[in-house]
Order: C-alpha cells, then structure tokens, then sequence
C-alpha cells in the first residue's frame, strides 16, 4: 500500500518535479510505518490512562523508560497525569 502510494508519487513528481519524492521508497515506507506505530502507542497510552488501574499505571511508566519518540512519550505523560488527576479528585 505505502509502496504503490510512493510510486504515484513518483508519477506525479514527473509532471511536477518540484513536487517529486526527495527520499528513497525505503525511507518514505519507514517514515509511515512509523508514523503508524507511533499513533497506536499514544492511542494506547491514553486509553490505558483511562482505566487507571495500578498495573496500567506500571506499564505506562515502563513504557516511558524506554526508548520512544517525542510524541509518544507526551502521550505517555499526558496519560499518567490524566490518572494522577483522577485519584487525587
């Protein structure tokens, strides 16, 4: 899907060249893949921080510990101060 999707880019840049593709169909693929993984990550974050349960909790503050992308740890981040809010009130 992604890869079809560069190619009519491609096409495209051919009558609009300032319009063309500037990077490789691999990084153009990975770029939106993980762009993908990234919004699933902060879907389920928050979704997590929502039911804001101890082991939700746990997990959310693991997930920080690891290597993410910026958006996905103020996901992360957002969805712990959402369940710190929801205990305190």
């Amino acid at each position: 899907m992604l890869e079809a999707r560069y190619e009519a880019r491609v096409a495209y840049g051919r009558q609009h060249p300032e319009l063309a593709p500037i990077w490789p169909q691999e990084d153009f693929v990975a770029h939106h893949v993980g762009n993908r993984e990234a919004l699933h990550r902060s879907r389920a974050a928050l979704a997590l921080g929502r039911l804001g349960v101890g082991q939700a909790e746990k997990a959310l503050r693991a997930a920080l510990a690891e290597k993410q992308r910026p958006d996905v740890k103020d996901a992360i981040r957002q969805a712990l101060e959402e369940m710190q809010a929801g205990s305190s009130g």
